[in-house]
């Protein structure tokens, strides 16, 4: 395992609402491209708290010179409900 890439972001909120979290989304697909169209997930890994991204599969140049793949941090909110 290796890493990749270290993915930083920030959110203005505070507290809860300033949590991000970290998805690996496969793009894989055909879109007549020329990279080649192999899914991703098995092959990398990204940490949810860190962004770090790491390759967790050998990865063959030679066959796949290129992977395209998208990193997002979806936005969680912290609500607090209350009866009256």
């Amino acid at each position: 395992m290796f890493v990749i890439i270290q993915l930083n972001s920030s959110d203005d909120d505070e507290g809860e609402n300033a949590r991000l979290r970290y998805e690996l989304v496969d793009d894989a697909g055909d879109d007549n491209d020329d990279v080649n169209d192999v899914a991703v997930l098995p092959l990398f890994a990204v940490d949810e708290d860190t962004g770090v991204v790491t390759a967790v599969a050998s990865l063959d140049r030679e066959t796949t010179p290129q992977h395209r793949f998208q990193v997002r941090h979806p936005v969680y909110y912290s609500i607090t409900l209350g009866g009256a």
